[in-house]
């Protein structure tokens, strides 16, 4: 098969483009970067596009499902009886573990499981290879892992995955940034203004504040400017 060529505004989203096209986890592909991203202000512009050319390297989509499946489906000598949360868990795991190996070798999951959503921590001596630039390979890895859950589980499952405590680490320090700012509005009665933030930052943000006396929060702008602005209530 010959390769497709694939753009974005980085190189990770472009990777991510060639595995949903394909069906397949990074380990499967082969992927040349024609043109990386440069990052910076004509990247979040869109001004600079990423380009690569992607092409599976064995086998094909209904084959690693199935591959991944199977091994889900082996026992590993836990109770036939398992709740509902135990089973997503149990896959969830098992799915991140076939996705990562492959490009760091052996791992650690770990995997713990409320309705429908199910939160996945990776531990292994290389995880910034997990995690990427800005933890966008992270993003990619996580998204693939939510379709493959999902698929399975015949509904929407929502994954969250970390590896080497990342994401934990950003949420702090995102937190941190949040009630920095309410503190600096209650001292100027001025609102503050934070950086560019996606959709889940943002949300952390409201949620750490919600409860602030005196600073109330919203968001304004578009897209990847999108902000969060922390005023007087």
């Amino acid at each position: 098969m010959a390769g497709v060529e694939f753009t974005a505004r980085t190189t990770e989203e472009a990777i991510k483009k060639a595995t949903e096209y394909f069906g397949l986890p990074l380990s499967r592909l082969k992927i040349d970067v024609i043109t990386p991203s440069s990052g910076g202000l004509l990247a979040r512009l869109g001004l600079k596009k990423a380009k690569i050319i992607a092409e599976p390297t064995n086998g094909s989509p209904e084959q690693e499902l199935a591959e991944v499946m199977e091994v889900v489906r082996r026992p590993e000598g836990r109770s036939s009886a398992q709740g509902p949360a135990e089973d997503v868990a149990s896959l969830a795991a098992e799915v991140v573990r076939r996705l990562v190996e492959p490009l760091v070798g052996p791992v650690k999951v770990e995997a713990t499981a409320r309705e429908n959503q199910v939160q996945v921590e990776v531990d292994c001596a290389e995880a910034g290879v997990l995690i990427g630039r800005r933890g966008q390979t992270l993003e990619a890895l996580e998204y693939l892992a939510m379709r493959i859950v999902s698929h399975k589980c015949t509904r929407p499952v929502q994954v969250q995955l970390d590896a080497g405590g990342y994401r934990r680490r950003k949420r702090q320090a995102l937190e941190e940034t949040a009630r920095e700012a309410a503190r600096k509005v209650r001292a100027t009665g001025k609102a503050v203004v934070l950086g560019p933030m996606n959709a889940q930052q943002r949300r952390v943000v409201h949620l750490t504040l919600k409860d602030e006396k005196g600073v109330t929060t919203y968001s304004r702008g578009k897209g990847e400017l999108k902000r969060v602005v922390v005023a007087p209530k």
